[in-house]
């Protein structure tokens, strides 16, 4: 998992709050569905959610720090 996380920083910028926020709502929502008493299986699509919102999320971020490129004369033409 430390590989995932030290990946996020280097790809949000250096953000460790995305590192942070990844790190702690894995453990809160695997730590919440074993406490619920779910089966290995609830617990194991929980952590996939997660996964998925961090994906969509770390993918918003970049998309936002992603310079545009200018318009060239051709483009707008």
């Amino acid at each position: 998992m430390a590989v995932v996380y030290t990946w996020v920083f280097q790809r949000t910028g250096g953000s460790a709050l995305l590192a942070i926020l990844l790190h702690a709502g894995t453990n809160l929502t695997t730590l919440s569905a074993s406490v619920a008493g779910a089966t290995v299986r609830v617990t194991v699509l929980v952590l996939l959610a997660t996964w998925l919102l961090a994906a969509v999320v770390i993918g918003a971020w970049q998309r936002k720090r992603t310079p545009r490129r200018a318009a060239s004369a051709r483009d707008l033409a």
